[in-house]
């Protein structure tokens, strides 16, 4: 099978190509490949998706079209929000345009997110109701409102993730609380221990968009929560880093006025993939870290 991944130089996309490589031909998309370590199992392209026409670069004889492509400037709004609106939004509609007017493309996968949904204490389903609170959330959803208008061409499939962490990963809420707990600094917690999530390590991601390639599609437009299987607050996640880096933990509880969550109910994906797989959390995170300690690369 013929797989290109659009955004392929981020934290999931370089994971996923490593995974894919072995049983398919893979294409990635990468800004640049001055600092790309070429495999030679990898099909490269280079390609700027804010500039015109970069989709004349891509290949042609795809079977599905994974886009994970998101701006680097996520969390920087307003200044950013011409970057996030060119890469959530311009050069998916125009990749999904390209798709439909010259491939034969049978699967279109789209890495959305958690922060489509209005925030609350219960799990989020599928059903559940969308209000992005943020502008990176509104170019998400707004990807998968063009999604769905070209399901009539090919299947689409929505991935919306919670929570994703593993080893090298950095700048987010696991490696975040890593740093803290490592140099035995203060985390702050809202309420008694702070929002719940429902973590998903990596591998486990990479294992599951795998199913979803696989599985044909029994539907033109599919929305699935990937999430891992179990619930832990932001007390609890320090609290296990505190032991496996066997460092004293300390914690600084703030007021709140009730704690929203991104959880997931997941048993969707759970039902109709047949998908058991999951790390437990614990064990991801050992993982981690000791990844971090044999390569030094979880900053």
């Amino acid at each position: 099978m013929n797989i290109l991944i659009v955004g392929a130089t981020g934290y999931i996309g370089s994971f996923l190509l490593s995974f894919l490589c072995e049983s398919h031909v893979v294409y990635a998309t990468v800004r640049s490949l001055e600092n790309i370590t070429q495999d030679p199992q990898i099909h490269y392209c280079e390609v700027d998706l804010t500039t015109p026409h970069f989709e004349l670069a891509l290949p042609k004889e795809v079977d599905v079209i994974i886009y994970l492509a998101q701006s680097r400037y996520h969390r920087i709004f307003p200044e950013k929000a011409e970057d996030m609106y060119a890469i959530n939004v311009n050069a998916l509609f125009r990749i999904l345009e390209w798709a439909r007017k010259k491939t034969k493309v049978q699967q279109f996968i789209y890495s959305s997110t958690a922060n489509v949904y209005e925030q609350t204490i219960e799990p989020l389903h599928e059903e559940s109701k969308i209000g992005p609170s943020s502008f990176y959330g509104t170019t998400k959803m707004m990807g998968e409102m063009l999604l769905q208008s070209y399901a009539s061409y090919f299947p689409c499939t929505i991935l919306r993730l919670f929570t994703v962490y593993g080893p090298g990963q950095m700048n987010t809420l696991i490696p975040i609380l890593f740093q803290k707990v490592l140099k035995e600094e203060t985390v702050q917690i809202y309420g008694d221990e702070g929002i719940t999530l429902t973590p998903i390590f990596i591998k486990d991601l990479c294992k599951m968009i795998s199913r979803v390639i696989h599985v044909k599609p029994g539907k033109n437009y599919r929305v699935f929560n990937i999430a891992g299987n179990e619930f832990f607050s932001i007390f609890e996640i320090t609290k296990h880093l505190s032991t496996l880096l066997c460092k004293e933990m300390k914690v600084e509880y703030l007021r709140h006025d009730g704690n929203l969550g991104w959880t997931a109910n997941n048993k969707k994906f759970i039902h109709y993939f047949q998908y058991d797989g999951f790390t437990s959390f614990y064990e991801g995170l050992k993982k981690t870290v000791q990844a971090y300690f044999d390569h030094r690369d979880f900053a």
